[in-house]
């Protein structure tokens, strides 16, 4: 092989692990997966690294001097909204909306809860406050819905209010005005004057971050991204100096919610759009796949250590979320559209002492110490505790074999914590463990499926991330799902999408527009929008960008938009009726046949440019077809709980690295591999294709 060879490595820090995938020039992959390093994740990172140089089969030296690029996905942001521990933060607002961030329109209490804990109002709270009131200022300022002028800026009181937000200790600045979007001349002012006197102070303004209307979301969007700027920058400048140290020389990317990665100073200074991009690497890891295998609609489903996610592929391409919800507030930031519950490998089992019910998550034990049978001393059961119970964990080869599971530490875990309140023994312990978190997995991608609109039968089921395989056949089954593909990197299928990342930025605007609109104004607003995107991508050295238009529309007095897809080129009245004609299709696909009502109006909203820039796409090798017999990928058999026969079977267990093109394995058996295991069970046949994925037919 030569010694010439060109990488890029995609990196993904997740609770538990951290994952990396290395791909060369000719198409070949190399998957490394090492333990999370909450302390200090730079440490992980590059742990992760090292690991991956040795995979390929040189140093770490000639890994990182042959590398063009890294992509990273990380985990920074969202720790810091969760154990709220993000800068300083003060908020400069219009006199009269200080509340604004407080109020949360009256949902801040239920907000991104699951269904069981809004049943129990008395138990649900706003979320703690990401700033507090003792700073907040408002400003003698105003501008009307047109952009009007009507109260100008007094530079005097801004000194004053900043001279008092630093009397309380914040070390970063948000700003968010009334009507910014339409005219935000006097947030810019306000961001002159504090960096004239304060430089190293971190500010963000609202018309930077989200130009769009909706006051509370705008202003959750900066406070937010002001809220985890600060923690960024102090994680990823010295990262880049500590890559520079071991002989890194390249370009570092950061992935974002939207589906792509973008530079460290935009990362930083759009930071929001870092919290919660984890599950968006797999939907677009998927979404790679998908062109490769003819695939149209798709369901990506990622069981990690803490989590389970789920996004979509639909005829081929992936949806877009206009709002999001973190930490409870709800934010106007492109995200793709995805879902996720607190349950995943690492989540703890535990029985309400009231109720007397068995619950599993949201609680997780996470890397350190860990589930039970890590060893590391931790004394929870959870749901990887029981999948080891069970059978369908191989206590001598987690990780490979580099990391041995302790079967009597799980079973001692389950037995104190589940199996003395619920009258059950270990194994029975261990599945129900196993039955509530499926129900739990089933019951998201239910509510994911429907609330979209989307038959499940239509789509494909992709199964990923340590233990997603674990689950992915029970859950298709449970949806009438008839094929699920499993990854061949299935356990760093995250770091994968990473790698497979385009550059991607988002620019948007709001301006409202009652059909029939002109067309001569539409035209303008997008040309506005596009040169801006081809002037960023030019900045950051990409000359070759796609560019894809979107407009949020809604019936006249609704409050829920609704994205549509609209064409490139030069509008004319006839091409916005088509587009009216697209935004109803989809209004009907989500609301049902029949709800479209255009008589009631239409009105353009928000207007919107995705560009994109391809930095370096994995290529997908094709391999030769061997026959259907998968005898010399056979390791041998071991006891495992099957649901489905009540009871214990013999149980066939394949070795995943040794599986060829053609290779068929039926059910019940067990497919093994370097960092996760593939559950076939009885009644479904596996079959692996020609990119080395496992495809699970049900029902043979």
């Amino acid at each position: 092989m030569s010694d010439h060879r060109q990488f890029v490595i995609g990196v993904d820090i997740g609770g538990t692990f951290t994952d990396t995938v290395i791909v060369d020039d000719a198409g070949q992959l190399f998957e490394s997966k090492v333990l999370s390093t909450p302390r200090d994740f730079s440490r992980g990172f590059i742990d992760s690294i090292v690991e991956g140089a040795s995979k390929v089969g040189i140093s770490l030296a000639e890994l990182l001097a042959q590398t063009i690029l890294i992509k990273h996905g990380l985990t920074v942001a969202s720790n810091a909204v969760v154990t709220r521990s993000g800068a300083q933060v003060g908020l400069i607002t219009t006199k009269g909306h200080e509340d604004t961030i407080f109020i949360m329109r009256a949902i801040g209490r239920v907000a991104g809860l699951p269904i069981d804990k809004i049943k129990f109002m008395a138990r649900t709270d706003k979320p703690y406050p990401l700033v507090p009131k003792n700073r907040v200022r408002g400003v003698t300022e105003r501008v009307d819905y047109k952009g009007m002028v009507l109260i100008p800026i007094e530079e005097a009181e801004i000194e004053k209010v900043l001279l008092s937000l630093l009397g309380n200790g914040v070390d970063s600045i948000a700003v968010s005005l009334l009507w910014s979007f339409m005219n935000p001349a006097h947030e810019r002012k306000i961001c002159q004057i504090i960096t004239k006197h304060e430089s190293k102070l971190f500010v963000v303004v609202s018309s930077d971050v989200c130009p769009i209307i909706g006051e509370y979301e705008r202003t959750a969007t900066v406070v937010l991204d002001a809220y985890v700027g600060p923690i960024l920058q102090s994680y990823l400048v010295p990262l880049q100096t500590r890559l520079k140290d071991i002989g890194y020389d390249g370009p570092l990317f950061v992935l974002v919610a939207s589906g792509g990665v973008v530079p460290p100073e935009t990362a930083i200074s759009h930071g929001v759009g870092t919290v919660d991009a984890g599950p968006t690497a797999g939907v677009v890891g998927t979404s790679l796949l998908c062109e490769s295998l003819g695939v149209r609609n798709a369901i990506a489903t990622d069981v990690g250590g803490t989590t389970f996610k789920v996004g979509f592929v639909v005829d081929g391409v992936i949806p877009m979320a206009r709002e999001a919800i973190l930490g409870q507030y709800t934010v106007s930031f492109p995200m793709i559209d995805t879902v996720f519950i607190g349950t995943g490998g690492g989540s703890i089992a535990w029985v309400d002492p009231v109720t007397k019910t068995l619950h599993v998550g949201p609680q997780s034990a996470g890397a350190d110490p860990g589930p039970a049978c890590y060893g590391f001393g931790g004394g929870e059961p959870t749901v990887s505790d029981a999948e080891l119970v069970l059978g369908y964990l191989n206590p001598d080869y987690f990780l490979g074999g580099k990391m041995k599971l302790n079967k009597k530490l799980a079973e001692e875990a389950i037995t104190q914590k589940v199996g003395k309140a619920m009258g059950m023994d270990p194994v029975e312990g261990a599945l129900a463990i196993h039955e509530i978190a499926n129900a739990s997995f089933s019951d998201l991608l239910r509510s994911a499926f429907f609330a979209r609109g989307y038959d499940p039968t239509d789509y494909i089921l992709f199964s990923y991330g340590g233990a997603g395989p674990l689950f992915g056949a029970n859950l298709a089954a449970d949806l009438g799902i008839r094929k699920v593909i499993v990854p061949f990197m299935a356990t760093v299928h995250s770091a994968f999408g990473c790698a497979a990342c385009d550059v991607v930025h988002i620019h948007e605007k709001s301006e409202f527009m009652t059909m029939p609109a002109k067309a001569e104004s539409v035209n303008e607003i997008f040309a506005e929008l596009e040169r801006a995107a081809l002037a960023q991508m030019e900045k950051e050295g990409f000359r070759e960008v796609s560019l894809v238009r979107f407009i949020d529309m809604r019936y006249h007095f609704q409050e829920h938009l609704v994205a549509t897809a609209a064409p490139a080129g030069t509008y004319t009245d006839e091409t916005l009726r088509a587009i009216c004609d697209t935004f109803e299709a989809k209004y009907e696909q989500l609301y049902g046949k029949g709800s479209a009502y255009r008589e009631a109006g239409i009105d353009l909203v928000t207007f919107k440019v995705t560009s994109r820039a391809t930095v370096y796409k994995p290529q997908m090798k094709k391999l030769d077809f061997y026959g259907e017999d998968p005898s010399v990928a056979l390791k041998g058999t071991r006891e495992v709980y099957w649901r489905e026969a009540r009871g214990w079977q013999r149980t066939s267990i394949y070795d995943a690295e040794k599986l060829r093109p053609g290779n068929q394995v039926e059910g019940p058996s067990i497919v093994e591999s370097f960092g996760h295991t593939v559950v076939v069970p009885p009644g479904v046949l596996g079959a692996v294709d020609g990119h080395l994925n496992l495809i699970l037919t049900i029902g043979g």
